[in-house]
C-alpha cells in the first residue's frame, strides 16, 4: 500500500516479512522491487544464464498473534537400520502481540496409510516475545525407514489450540533414515540405514526453455522422473537451494539430495578479491548458509550439505561450517 516493508538479499533464499502494520481491510496492493545488481551479486557468480526477475513464489498467509513459527524434527536413540527411535519436535512460538498467552500444542505422527502411530501434547505459557518447547514420543518400534528405493513418508501434524479450539494446523512429511559416514582404515563410505550407498548423481540448475529461471511444478517433476528412469539416485543442487516444492518431490520420489548454499565467488578470491577471508563478507556468507539449513533441515532426502561452489576455502567458511552445525 505504498509503504516500504523490508529488503532482502540472496536470490535463492526465502525472505519473510511481517505485514501486520501495513495491510488493511478490503483491497491491498503488494509490490515487489527487484534490483538487478547489489553487493550480494558477488556471492552469486554461478555458471548459469543470468536472467532478471522473480523466479520463486510470492504469497501471503495469516497466523494467530501467537503462533508456531518454526519446528525442527530429530530422532534420538535411533537404531542403525532406522526402524526404531524417539521422535523429537522442537518448536518455537512467536508472540507478536506482546501479551501473555497460554496455548496447547499437540503433535501427531501418522504413517503413510493415515494410521496414528504416536501423539504428544504440552501446554505452554508465552510470556514475552517467544517461547520454546519440545514434544517427544516414547520409543517407536517397527518404523518403515526412508531411502531412495522405498521413500516411505510419515506425517508429523502440529496443532495449536486456544481454550480447546484449533487456531492453526500444519503437517510435515518426514522420513526416518539414519545417515552415517564410515571411516574405517582406508575405507570411507556412506551408509543409509546401516547399508552402504553408492551415489549416482548429477548437478541440476533452475533453467526452463520458456520461463527462464522459473520452474513450474510439472517441469520439476518431469526432471526428477527422468532422472529416476536413468538410474540417477542423487542430486546436487548446483549452486543454490532449490524450490521447497522440489525438495518435497525428492522426498516423495526417493532422491538423495546434497543441498548447496547460494554462494559462489567464481574465482573472485584472487587479485585482491579475498571474499573468502575478509571479515566484511563473513556475515552475508554465514547468513546464506543459515537460511538454507533452517529452511531445509526437516527434509529426509537431504543427506549432505554444501557451503557453496568455486569460492576457495578461507576463514569465512570455517564460520559458515560452524553455523551449519549449530
Amino acid at each position: 500500500n505504498g509503504k516500504f516493508v523490508g529488503y532482502s538479499q540472496g536470490a535463492n533464499n526465502v525472505a519473510e516479512f511481517d505485514l501486520t502494520d501495513y495491510v488493511k481491510s478490503g483491497k491491498n496492493q503488494l509490490s515487489v522491487r527487484v534490483y538487478r545488481w547489489c553487493d550480494g551479486s558477488y556471492l552469486e557468480g554461478q555458471d548459469m544464464w543470468r536472467l532478471s526477475g522473480i523466479h520463486r513464489d510470492v504469497y501471503l498467509f495469516a497466523t494467530p498473534k501467537s503462533f508456531v513459527r518454526d519446528h525442527y524434527i530429530t530422532v534420538s536413540e535411533q537404531s542403525a537400520d532406522a526402524t526404531s527411535g524417539i521422535l523429537n519436535v522442537a518448536l518455537n512460538l512467536s508472540n507478536r502481540s506482546g501479551k501473555k498467552a497460554e496455548k496447547t500444542i499437540r503433535m501427531e505422527l501418522l504413517d503413510a496409510t493415515g494410521k496414528l502411530q504416536a501423539t504428544a501434547e504440552q501446554k505452554v505459557k508465552v510470556d514475552g516475545a517467544s517461547a520454546d518447547i519440545t514434544l517427544t514420543t516414547g520409543l517407536l518400534k517397527g518404523l518403515t525407514p526412508w531411502n531412495a528405493e522405498n521413500p516411505y513418508l510419515y506425517d508429523v501434524i502440529i496443532t495449536q489450540l486456544q481454550d480447546g479450539k484449533e487456531e492453526m494446523v500444519f503437517a510435515t512429511k518426514y522420513g526416518f533414515r539414519n545417515v552415517q559416514l564410515v571411516n574405517s582404515g582406508d575405507n570411507h563410505y556412506f551408509t543409509i540405514n546401516g547399508k552402504r550407498i553408492f551415489f549416482k548423481g548429477t548437478n541440476v540448475h533452475d533453467a526452463h526453455p520458456l520461463y527462464g529461471r522459473y520452474m513450474d511444478n510439472e517441469t520439476m517433476l518431469k526432471d526428477l522422473t527422468l532422472m529416476k528412469q536413468a538410474n540417477i539416485n542423487t542430486v546436487r543442487t548446483s549452486h543454490y537451494p532449490r524450490h521447497s516444492k522440489m525438495n518435497a518431490m525428492m522426498d516423495y520420489l526417493g532422491m538423495y539430495h546434497m543441498d548447496e548454499a547460494d554462494v559462489e565467488f567464481h574465482k573472485n578470491w584472487t587479485d585482491g578479491g579475498r571474499i573468502h577471508t575478509a571479515g566484511s563478507w563473513r556475515a552475508p556468507i554465514v547468513d546464506r548458509i543459515e537460511r538454507m539449513v533452517l529452511r531445509d533441515r526437516n527434509y529426509p532426502s537431504i543427506v549432505s550439505w554444501s557451503l557453496g561452489n568455486e569460492s576457495n576455502g578461507g576463514s569465512n567458511f570455517n564460520h559458515a561450517y560452524d553455523a551449519a552445525r549449530a
